[in-house]
Parts: C-alpha cells; sequence; structure tokens
C-alpha cells in the first residue's frame, strides 16, 4: 500500500475526536481502497458511521465483521455501543456478555457489563460485575 496504514488510521482517529468525520473517512477509504479486508480500517469506518448516527451502515458493517471473526470481542463491544446509544441495553448486554466469553480477563468489559446491568435494574448483577473489574484490575496491577 502506498500509505502508512497505521499513520492513516492515527490521523482518522485524531479527525474523528474533532468531529472531522468526512476527513476521517478519507484516510480510511484510502486505506480500504488497498486493503479492502483491514479489519481496523473496518471497524474504524463503523464507528465514524455511529458517530455520523447512521446506525444502520455502522450495525451491518460490524455484523460483516463478526460473521468473519467471530472471536473478536472488540467488534462485540463496538456493537453493544451502538445498542447502547440505541438505549437497546438487553442486545448491549449480550454483547458485552459475548465479549467477556471471549477475553473473560479484560476489566473494562465487566465494567461496561455492570453498566448495563444497572440500566437494566439488575443492581447484584452490577455489583458482582464490579467487584470482577476490580479483582481484575488489582490482579493486572493497575
Amino acid at each position: 500500500m502506498p500509505n502508512d496504514t497505521t499513520a492513516l488510521l492515527i490521523r482518522a482517529e485524531a479527525y474523528n475526536a474533532k468531529g472531522e468525520f468526512e476527513k476521517a473517512k478519507s484516510d480510511v477509504s484510502r486505506i480500504l481502497k488497498y486493503a479492502p479486508k483491514n479489519t481496523s480500517a473496518r471497524l474504524a469506518l463503523a464507528i465514524l458511521y455511529q458517530k455520523e448516527k447512521k446506525y444502520n451502515e455502522a450495525t451491518i458493517l460490524l455484523e460483516l465483521l463478526i460473521d468473519e471473526q467471530p472471536e473478536n470481542a472488540n467488534l462485540y463491544i463496538a456493537r453493544s455501543n451502538i445498542e447502547h446509544e440505541l438505549a437497546q441495553y438487553e442486545l448491549a448486554l449480550m454483547d458485552v456478555e459475548k465479549a467477556i466469553e471471549i477475553e473473560p480477563a479484560n476489566a473494562a468489559y465487566h465494567t461496561l457489563r455492570s453498566i448495563l446491568c444497572r440500566q437494566l435494574g439488575r443492581e447484584s448483577d452490577a455489583r458482582k460485575s464490579e467487584n470482577n473489574a476490580t479483582r481484575l484490575k488489582q490482579t493486572a496491577g493497575e
């Protein structure tokens, strides 16, 4: 690829953070032109769609990625973020739980589960997830 993928992704993330979605999409599109199956670029595109409130496009892209890589926990978390934003808490929780199944030692996933459980009124489950997150952070030395 004539351009450095990592540099383009970093710049796209910077544009995204500044709300300059068209510039971010331009960088992601440059990557996808030469590497149409690049997971990082397609995930970045899904996140850009979400930022632009194009939830259907984002979800379709994430579902394609999940079909291709069902053991990639980040993809489930990305879809969960969309579902959470749409107040689809049960669906979001299911995706977070799948991510935890794949990466049980990820404290951030347990924290997300806690937030969703609390939003669903499942206080006991929320506390359990918080405790798991705290334990995992301590084990990791955070």
